[in-house]
């Protein structure tokens, strides 16, 4: 065929794209735009709100326990002075700036931090300027970094927590919010004592019963007449050997079912020499 009757069509990039697609962009670009436009609005309408607006605690000391099995820590945290400062204004109904202190510890300064617990700081605490938190379900011997981390009364939304809650709800909270806090300055082990305080009833149970047993030993000892019950089962034994000898057959002993090593066989064996010498003042016989 020649070129005559063959129709050339070009086509412009834009006129061959979808209409789907310059849809798509469109919705993107506007995406785009209002983002921008409300991150420039939050920053005009938060230019210099934070996150609690407090500083870390002055200070953060571990100690080891005393009196105890090994697993437990204390902790002792420095309050900061802007709150002990305003312990007024919490007696007269305002409000403190930091609400409560959380607790975490690590094996590793720069490990993760696992939360042990949280302290929310009362009158008595703003007045000595400090509280102690019992670390416990500690791992004996194990060192711990301790971190004391503060948690403001009104914490407030940042500028970029805004526009992230606004987009994309609450899952760059952890991102974007820091909080003040303070780490030990060196890892502290918890060690096992020579006596465990929560076990001192236990101590005043044996201190009773081994006083009382030496106190009738030393009454025995004086001539005191004391009254001890008689068993039973020791009683039968020397009228069992009386019948055996008034109807003139012999006493049979039987130590017990089991092996010599056996603790049965030898409690059995300890009373043989008291059957025997029964046996003897009867003049009897005995078989065992």
């Amino acid at each position: 065929m020649s070129g005559k009757g063959r129709s050339s069509l070009t086509t412009s990039p834009s006129a061959s794209r979808p209409p789907r697609e310059e849809g798509r962009c469109l919705l993107n670009a506007m995406r785009f735009l209002g983002v921008f436009v409300t991150v420039i609005l939050a920053l005009a309408a938060h230019p210099t709100e934070s996150w609690g607006q407090v500083e870390p605690p002055v200070a953060v000391t571990v100690a080891d326990h005393p009196w105890d099995d090994g697993t437990v820590l204390d902790v002792s945290v420095v309050l900061l002075p802007d709150d002990v400062l305003r312990k007024n204004v919490a007696e007269a109904g305002g409000e403190s700036p930091v609400a409560s202190y959380v607790i975490s510890r690590a094996v590793e300064l720069e490990g993760i931090y696992e939360e042990v617990g949280t302290v929310r700081i009362t009158d008595e605490d703003r007045r000595r300027g400090e509280f102690t938190y019992s670390m416990e379900k500690c791992f004996r011997n194990q060192k711990y970094w301790v971190r004391a981390t503060a948690v403001p009364s009104d914490p407030g939304p940042s500028s970029f927590e805004f526009v992230g809650r606004m987009f994309w709800g609450d899952a760059i909270d952890n991102e974007v919010v820091t909080v003040p806090q303070r780490t030990t300055a060196d890892a502290v082990a918890a060690t096992r004592q020579w006596f465990n305080g929560d076990q001192f009833w236990l101590l005043v149970i044996i201190a009773i019963v081994c006083g009382s047993v030496i106190w009738f030993v030393l009454l025995a000892r004086q001539g005191r007449k004391l009254y001890i019950r008689k068993i039973a089962g020791l009683e039968a034994i020397e009228e069992a050997v009386g019948r055996a000898t008034e109807m003139g057959r012999s006493c049979l002993f039987i130590p017990g079912l089991q092996d010599i090593n056996e603790i049965q066989t030898i409690a059995g064996l300890s009373l043989l020499s008291r059957v025997s010498k029964l046996v003897a003042e009867y003049d009897a016989e005995i078989k065992i």
